[in-house]
């Protein structure tokens, strides 16, 4: 197994060199250029100091070079300075790292929480009033665009009936809150982006859940267990589940990139402080080291969830390991 966790983590380096590469490759031939950004791209400016400028931020060495010397440092974690504000882009991104950390550690939560129980007994009770009524739930999870939902949401419950918060991590004055009332005040806020980051991938997961259930339900060993007079929940959590457990691990380690790939909108919806609304900031202000820099935090979140999904085929099936082995 540990042999097998090696190979596969050593394979995903030149996936990650050639992701980054085209990441990088990409961003320059964008119109506009850092220099636009950075004001020395007008015509009103020393042509002496746009060179100078140019040199000390590296941007008058070919493409291929400036990406070599963007690897090395992203090696020893230098992600270099933002155009914006001169600050380092590893100091911008792990201030706002633990915001979205904490709200896709909780929807992650609320995913598995309701998806595996509602797909898992939807196969059990299949075409009941039960699976008919989650299948349209499932539908409208693939079918409704998050942006809108969002919007809809704050409108209802923030803005006519306020309820719930649109805007913001907390509210304004908590430092002086006592413990319980930050708390409780942390929790009112992460209600509604909480939701709609796991709206879609909840239905998602409990779509597969339901429909690996169905065809591990279908097999013989299963209608053995019931001629052996197994009771049913015993067959249904014990055999049947672990058995149907292999794709959904799948689906899971690929949930991580797409929780943080969609909190780019919806962060930037509710304001939330978060790497998701950072991207978006740096990408209107053509900040090409922060752009870098979050898009190197993405690959990295892609790169583990399928690593993680690796791992979990070879520990659910070890048939999987031992055939890498040969």
């Amino acid at each position: 197994m540990l042999n097998y966790i090696i190979r596969r983590f050593f394979s995903y380096i030149p996936l990650f060199i050639g992701i980054t590469l085209l990441s990088f490759l990409i961003i320059k031939l964008a119109p506009g250029g850092p220099e636009m950004m950075m004001g020395f791209g007008s015509p009103r400016v020393d042509p002496q100091m746009r060179e100078k400028l140019k040199k000390v931020y590296g941007l008058d060495k070919p493409v291929l070079i400036q990406y070599l010397n963007w690897l090395k440092n992203i090696a020893t974690l230098n992600f270099g300075v933002s155009f914006q504000d001169g600050e380092k882009v590893i100091k911008k991104i792990f201030q706002r790292l633990p915001a979205t950390v904490l709200l896709n550690v909780c929807s992650i939560f609320l995913i598995f929480l309701i998806a595996i129980p509602i797909g898992v007994y939807s196969a059990e009770k299949h075409n009941s009033f039960f699976d008919r009524f989650f299948t349209v739930f499932v539908f409208l999870g693939f079918s409704v665009p998050t942006y809108w939902l969002a919007l809809i949401l704050m409108d209802i419950f923030g803005v006519r009936f306020g309820i719930l918060p649109v805007s913001g991590m907390v509210s304004f004055g908590w430092e002086n809150f006592s413990f319980l009332k930050k708390i409780l005040d942390l929790i009112w806020h992460l209600i509604l982006p909480v939701f709609i980051s796991a709206f879609t991938s909840l239905a998602s997961l409990t779509r597969y859940v339901k429909a690996e259930m169905l065809e591990v339900l279908s097999q013989d060993f299963i209608l053995s267990a019931k001629a052996r007079g197994i009771p049913e929940k015993e067959i249904l959590w014990k055999h049947a589940f672990r058995n149907a457990l292999l794709p959904v691990a799948t689906i899971a380690g690929l949930m991580l990139p797409s929780l943080i790939g969609g909190a780019v909108i919806f962060e930037t919806i509710f304001s939330w402080p978060g790497v998701g609304r950072l991207m978006w900031q740096a990408v209107m202000a053509r900040d090409y080291p922060l752009i870098m820099g979050n898009g190197v935090f993405i690959t990295i979140l892609t790169l583990l969830g399928n690593f993680l999904a690796d791992i979990s085929y070879a520990y659910l099936d070890p048939r999987i390991r031992y055939g890498n082995e040969k």
